[in-house]
């Protein structure tokens, strides 16, 4: 991507015009930076972000090494209560899923009165509990950046796995 004199950001190469001059989509490619820059037209890259967990308020753009560097001045996107009870949602749903392919067993057992299988049993007793002990971890999170340290990085680790 590029930013242009005007400001506006383009994507790909293409024909423009500056100041009364027009010049190919090829400059684009075949110029070095220096000579883009000369003419006030520079590389642009923009700092990412998780627009689950935050939102822009403002950004910067910064030249650095011939290059537009945007930066983000960042904000929560929600209230900590609001991100818990979102992320506590989704481990529900997790845990549903993960119950979902063991639940004819169940149904079966209920109907028919045939055994679970003891791996069965287990496996799906250690998803309600991580589901249960991963929603009183995200409970007990004071700051919305630990919250989301926990999410980004941990939380997919406390689930069990399927055996065998």
């Amino acid at each position: 991507m590029w930013k242009l004199p005007d400001g506006k950001i383009i994507s790909s190469p293409r024909a423009i015009t500056i100041d009364g001059t027009q010049y190919p989509a090829s400059i684009f490619e075949s110029w070095t930076a220096a000579e883009l820059g000369a003419i006030n037209i520079y590389r642009f890259r923009e700092e990412p972000y998780d627009v689950y967990f935050y939102r822009s308020s403002a950004y910067t753009d910064t030249l650095e090494n011939s290059e537009i560097v945007r930066k983000h001045t960042l904000i929560d996107a929600m209230t900590l209560s609001e991100l818990q009870t979102a992320t506590i949602d989704n481990v529900k749903t997790t845990a549903n899923n993960m119950l979902l392919p063991t639940d004819w067993y169940v149904i079966r057992k209920s109907e028919a009165g045939d055994a679970i299988p003891a791996d069965v049993l287990t496996y799906r007793t250690a998803v309600r509990q991580a589901s249960n002990d991963i929603e009183t971890k995200i409970n007990g999170y004071t700051t919305y950046s630990g919250l989301v340290s926990y999410i980004t990085t941990e939380m997919n680790e406390d689930w069990p796995t399927v055996s065998g």
